[in-house]
């Protein structure tokens, strides 16, 4: 669901980066779902670079 490396967190939002693009998350989406080490390399459907 959600990889990368974290940057910062602020109230609710988590923003991470990955793959030279950084994403911005609200963290109320994870709740309930399970953390895991290892990568991930399926694509994301968008990106802040894309604003």
């Amino acid at each position: 669901m959600l990889t990368g490396t974290v940057r910062a967190t602020k109230g609710r939002l988590l923003v991470l980066d990955r793959r030279e693009t950084t994403y911005g998350v609200d963290m109320r989406a994870l709740v309930g779902h399970e953390i895991t080490p290892g990568a991930d390399d399926r694509d994301r459907q968008a990106s802040l670079t894309a604003f």
